[in-house]
This record gives C-alpha cells, structure tokens and sequence, in this order.
C-alpha cells in the first residue's frame, strides 16, 4: 500500500490520532445507562439562573469558572434592578466651545435636507418647520457640509461625483 502524503496525509493522521485519544480518554456509557443519569434536576439556589442551576454530574464543580458565575444573574434579579434612562446627550458636545463662532452666531437655525430621488435640497425653518427654500444640485444628493470657513455648504452628489 502507497503511502499517502502531504496534507490528505497530515489531515488523515490527525484524525486517526483524535479517535484513538477519544476512545481511550472518555469510556462511553454502557448499554442499560441513559447518557443523562447521574444529572442532578434541582433547581437553582436563586430561583432562575440557568448558568447556575444547570445539570452537573455529583462531584463535578461545572464548567463556568467562580469569577464568571459570581457576575451571571437570574432574570429576577434583571427585573428586579431599577433602570434608568440616561438623559440627553449631545454627540458634538466635544466640537464646540461654549460660546457659538460669530461668523454663525447671527444666522438664523435652517435645516438642510438632500432629495435623492428628486436631485434637490430643501431648507427648512426648524422653528416653524415649514420649508424655506428648494434648489436642484448634482445628481442623487447625499450629504451637505460647511467649509471650513463656514462661508459656504457643499452638497456631495453621488449619482454626479461632484460638489
């Protein structure tokens, strides 16, 4: 018989060499025992948990280690916390002083909403949400952008490749 060599080679012995440890290391259950007897069906101290209350063999400490169970909980006890919503929160906090530039500080509030489909902007006055003002740009319009300077808004149109 040739022997088989290379990676087919490597990966057919591994895989002799997993049973042979697999069949000598665990003994499998004998013909008249269940695969589940010796499983103790008490139920958890705490009323719920399942990482706690599971199934172990007598004599066996679990597979979940001390410091990981110490942190699991019941789903009573998830009930039972007291949730509360954080308040308001502003992602530009960071990006702003506490005073506004005084470039802006005169403009009036405007929103400025890109149309896709219609290849437009609408401005809208968030105070009275009513809408202002309606231009045509590039093509499919996706994000509108201040220079730097804030002198003028950009409008990067997709469908266009153009500013």
């Amino acid at each position: 018989m040739k022997v088989v060599r290379g990676a087919l080679g490597g990966a057919i012995a591994l895989c002799i060499a997993s049973l042979v440890v697999f069949a000598t290391a665990a003994p499998g259950p004998s013909s008249n025992s269940s695969p589940l007897a010796g499983l103790t069906d008490e139920p958890p101290p705490d009323g719920g948990s399942a990482a706690s209350g599971a199934a172990t063999r007598p004599g066996s400490t679990g597979s979940v280690p001390a410091a990981v169970r110490a942190g699991i909980r019941s789903l009573r006890q998830l009930a039972a916390e007291d949730r509360t919503i954080p308040g308001s929160m502003n992602v530009y906090r960071n990006t702003m002083g506490s005073t506004p530039d005084p470039r802006v500080a005169s403009l009036p509030p405007r929103v400025y909403v890109p149309n896709s489909t219609a290849n437009t902007v609408d401005v809208i006055d968030p105070l009275t949400l009513k809408v202002i003002d309606h231009f045509a740009v590039g093509a499919i319009p996706h994000h509108i952008t201040p220079s730097w300077d804030l002198a003028k808004l950009y409008v990067e149109n997709e469908g266009s490749s153009s500013l």
